[in-house]
């Protein structure tokens, strides 16, 4: 075996603890008139360690874009690999690979394996979000202007309504400033007739 030297058996034996990877046997015989049998050689594989998976993207984050990319590790070589994606039947993959444009939300993904011996092993469920969407900020008003309402007041309100405003454009805080100030002066004007 392996080239070691010849051992006599008289029958079949258990050839046990033997180490990882690939091994080789030739048989010897000799029969009661000393003819000489040799088998041809015949390989065999000792494969106990099923493979590691190593996801590398995506990670337990969550994600502002909505394309991932699957990126991952296997300590050694596969005959199949595949996905498991929100929980969806396997998808037999060779490598890497884009997971596509992907909807908002919380997803997970898990990676399969099967080695040359026949053992399947997985990854770690990976749980990631993919949250794309931009926050919109709506602004708020004050509900009534002040009793006494004069041109620093209002300046004032302005002012603090332009500062405390978030907006993705300035276009819609130049609009809403605007109608802003407008709101005040027809208060203002309001008022004033009523006095």
């Amino acid at each position: 075996m392996d080239s070691s030297p010849n051992v006599t058996i008289i029958r079949t034996i258990l050839l046990n603890s033997l180490s990882e990877g690939s091994h080789s046997i030739i048989i010897f015989t000799n029969n009661t008139v000393g003819n000489l049998g040799v088998s041809t050689i015949n390989g065999l594989t000792i494969d106990t360690i099923a493979p590691v998976i190593t996801i590398i993207s995506p990670s337990n984050s969550t994600y502002n874009g909505d394309i991932i990319w699957l990126n991952f590790t296997c300590s050694e070589s596969t005959v199949w690999i595949g996905y498991s994606f929100d929980g969806t039947k396997n998808i037999t993959i060779n490598d890497n690979v884009s997971l596509g444009i992907l909807d908002d939300g919380s997803h997970t993904i898990i990676i399969y394996t099967t080695d040359s011996a026949g053992k399947v092993e997985y990854s770690d469920v990976i749980w990631f979000t993919i949250d794309s969407t931009s926050p919109i900020t709506i602004p708020t008003s004050s509900t009534t202007p002040p009793a006494t309402t004069t041109e620093s007041t209002i300046s004032s309100i302005i002012t603090e309504k332009k500062t405390t405003m978030t907006s993705k454009s300035s276009s819609y805080s130049n609009i809403f400033t605007t109608l802003l100030i407008i709101v005040i002066i027809v208060a203002c004007v309001q008022r004033h007739k009523h006095k």
